[in-house]
């Protein structure tokens, strides 16, 4: 599943590659066609019972959430084991100030909410050791006028619960 999959494209994308795999999305916004089975939800609840998909992934979606910790145990709860998260990573003022920028032209034309509420990279790590997820991070950067911008994708697993 796709969370905050906006069109699909990026599903679209990976379906490609590997035409095996079936995709579902969710996105708090209707005002764009969606290229897949889509549907429109309040952007905490995932209205789905638990366990119902073997991955999930979220790409740029996290910081346009209200309550991002609660979506992500919402995402958590949905996922049979697998969670793949993109997002934004602070790292300093200007980095801070080019992905605000940044993002919130990138996202002018399809009318998405934007919070601005990045993680530094030890907030990611905090985040999802409190929801017991175990994380392989591969941190991207790319920049713009010299300043880095930090993209980084987190493979996450569910740890083991106990008792």
């Amino acid at each position: 599943m796709d969370v905050g999959c906006n069109d699909g494209g990026v599903t679209v994308m990976i379906k490609k590659i590997k035409p095996s795999v079936s995709f579902f999305g969710v996105d708090m916004q209707a005002n764009v066609p969606a290229l897949i089975e889509r549907k429109v939800y309040d952007g905490m609840k995932l209205p789905f019972p638990d366990k119902s998909f073997d991955v999930v992934m979220a790409l740029d979606a996290l910081h346009h959430a209200e309550d991002a910790p609660a979506l992500l145990k919402e995402i958590k709860r949905v996922t049979k084991q697998r969670i793949i998260i993109k997002g934004h990573s602070k790292h300093g003022f200007v980095s801070n100030i080019m992905i605000s920028v940044y993002d919130y032209f990138s996202n002018v034309p399809y009318e998405i909410k934007r919070r601005f509420s990045y993680y530094s990279m030890k907030e990611w790590e905090e985040l999802f050791d409190g929801l017991q997820l175990r994380v392989v991070a591969v941190p991207r950067i790319s920049g713009f006028l010299a300043t880095p911008r930090y993209n980084p994708l987190f493979k996450l697993e569910k740890l083991e619960q106990k008792g």
